[in-house]
């Protein structure tokens, strides 16, 4: 009676220890695949935070553009007038 008392109990202890590593496996995946997700939305906000700085650079320079280009348009109109005028004159003159 002895003697299967203890290959039960070596049994049974074998099926603790078993289900305990079990177990730990089960944690250290579940918590390393956590953090690697932690990390990863960390690095996303980062990634979207830059993107929209880079959005709004973009943006900028784009306005700033188009008011240089209204900017050459109005000084090419006003060179024109000016050009156009000085060329009457020179007719007239003759």
């Amino acid at each position: 009676m002895k003697v299967k008392s203890r290959k039960e109990k070596r049994e049974d202890n074998i099926l603790l220890v078993l289900f305990i590593i079990i177990f730990i496996i089960f944690l250290a995946y579940f918590l390393t695949s956590l953090l690697r997700y932690i990390m990863i939305s960390k690095e996303l906000r980062e990634l979207k935070r830059a993107y929209e700085a880079e959005k709004e650079q973009i943006a900028d320079k784009e306005r700033t553009l188009q008011k240089l280009k209204d900017l050459v348009e109005a000084s090419d109109t006003t060179n024109n007038k000016i050009s156009g005028n000085k060329s009457r004159g020179e007719k007239i003159e003759k």
